[in-house]
């Protein structure tokens, strides 16, 4: 997560702040505030109109000047906030706006950066360990505000100067998400007949384990017809898993529309676009032809259009034993394999928190919200730990020595080692499709998304199973299908 310092508010404050970090022998340095060679920089570069609204900005804002140039903005990100900050009613998305408009682009300094507002106390201090509460609320500010900053279009600003949406009048509607072209009455019969056609095509004992588990005797063609080809959640469209069709069943969307229902009420005034991009949802896929679970011996929920799988490359299924077939040589299968992601990821743990942590294992959580807090936990570990790979020494030795106290008997030249194999290892295992764990972990999915899924939707999130993990993935399994094993 990096270092969390927050930012001195007033020049009173900030000698309060000196005077009793002297008092008790603990003096830190802090970040130098802009000066006057700053100052005449900015006259060089834009004049002194521009000299005499930074002035505004620095008196007027000052907590919110201190805390971007403690992160490192540039006099051109300084700028760009505008005047339009003085008078916004969201000051954090429109302070975010303009550091991102002024090329500030770094996801971690902008997430500090309002952190450092709300926590004006925290100044040159970390989020420890077991400040949990805090930890979470800094990862909640990257998901819903920093990444949603980062994703909008320069042209449209996240809040509006004076007012913005009113919260009785109930969220804006969205705009038609560019892939979600109106689908006429036939169109929508033919994908229809296509489900029913890909719904029957399965292998025969696949097919006898599906019509056993449709409800009332029910035939495969009677429960395809209630397939709603063009579905779509949070105004995204539910892509084919494979296959021909899109979409979900129709039972099965009844379920996702009460978790939009409490998302829309969790973001009052925002539209379903501003809301997806907040939560970081870009992908969802649904339907798909008939095939077992992976790793299992039942259909697959996708199968029945009662599944779906959010952003599935940067959420894997930790633990699925699958090895990229361009790995050929079957030492080299076994070697990877045995280094799976739910391995790297317990090494994370034990390296970067001195924990022990068994992904693959049932969670100590009593529910979703503990079981995702431990994921967010060793998904942030997994991506420090990546991170790693050319620290220095003197960063890597107190990890080292508190891997050691934790039980572990490996010394820096092994762990040096092992990271930069393990980092190897991903991309050809478990994580075969993420381009950035070092940036997301295992999973980027925001709590809010989760919560409303699992909660509100009904749905069982893959993240709670009692083995590997399927982070992606939501279905509905205590609805009307039923494989056996509830």
């Amino acid at each position: 997560m990096g270092q969390r310092r927050a930012p001195a508010t007033s020049a009173k404050a900030r000698a309060s702040e000196a005077a009793r970090k002297k008092a008790t022998t603990q003096a830190r340095q802090d970040p130098p505030a802009p000066g006057a060679g700053a100052v005449l920089e900015l006259q060089r570069l834009a004049g002194n109109q521009a000299v005499a609204g930074l002035a505004v900005q620095r008196f007027v804002l000052g907590d919110a000047f201190d805390a971007v140039t403690k992160a490192g903005g540039t006099i051109a990100s300084v700028l760009a906030l505008g005047a339009s900050l003085l008078v916004a009613d969201d000051r954090e998305a429109v302070l975010l706006d303009g550091l991102v408009r002024g090329g500030f682009n770094d996801r971690t300094d902008l997430t500090n950066i309002i952190w450092w507002l709300r926590h004006p106390d925290r100044i040159g201090s970390r989020i420890e360990q077991g400040e949990d509460a805090l930890a979470a609320e800094w990862l909640a500010i990257r998901r819903t505000k920093v990444d949603a900053a980062l994703a909008r279009p320069a042209a449209e600003p996240a809040t509006k100067p004076a007012g913005g949406p009113d919260p009785k009048r109930g969220p804006t509607p969205a705009k038609p998400h560019p892939s979600a072209k109106p689908m006429s009455e036939r169109e929508r019969a033919k994908l229809v007949e296509a489900a029913k056609e890909q719904g029957s095509s399965g292998a025969t004992a696949i097919k006898a384990q599906m019509e056993a588990a449709l409800p009332n005797g029910m035939q495969l063609d009677e429960w395809f017809a209630g397939i709603v080809p063009d579905a779509t959640f949070l105004g995204l469209p539910i892509r084919r898993s494979g296959g021909s069709t899109p979409g979900v069943h129709e039972k099965f969307l009844v379920q996702l529309r009460k978790a939009e229902a409490a998302l829309r009420a969790k973001f009052p005034g925002q539209d379903d676009d501003t809301i997806r991009a907040q939560l970081g949802v870009t992908d969802i896929a649904g339907l798909r032809p008939p095939t077992l679970a992976t790793s299992g011996s039942q259909p697959s929920m996708h199968c029945f259009g009662m599944a779906v799988d959010i952003n599935a490359a940067s959420n894997p299924f930790v633990g699925n034993k699958n090895v990229s077939k361009s790995v050929k040589d079957p030492t080299a299968r076994a070697a990877i394999a045995a280094n799976r992601s739910p391995r790297v990821i317990e090494r994370a743990m034990l390296l970067i928190h001195g924990e022990h942590f068994d992904v693959e294992s049932r969670l100590a959580a009593k529910n979703v919200e503990q079981a995702y807090d431990l994921h967010a936990r060793a998904s942030q570990a997994l991506a420090g730990y990546l991170k790693l790979v050319d620290a220095s020494d003197a960063a890597l030795l107190p990890l080292v020595a508190q891997a050691q106290a934790a039980g572990d008997p490996h010394d820096l030249a092994w762990w040096r080692e092992r990271i930069a194999k393990d980092k190897q290892v991903l991309p050809v295992t478990d994580l075969y499709r993420h381009k950035n764990p070092e940036q997301k972990g295992y999973m980027d999915l925001a709590k809010e998304l989760v919560l409303a899924l699992a909660e509100e939707g009904g749905l069982l999130w893959g993240g709670v199973y009692p083995k590997a993990k399927d982070m992606m993935h939501f279905d509905y399994r205590d609805g009307p299908i039923d494989r056996g094993k509830k």
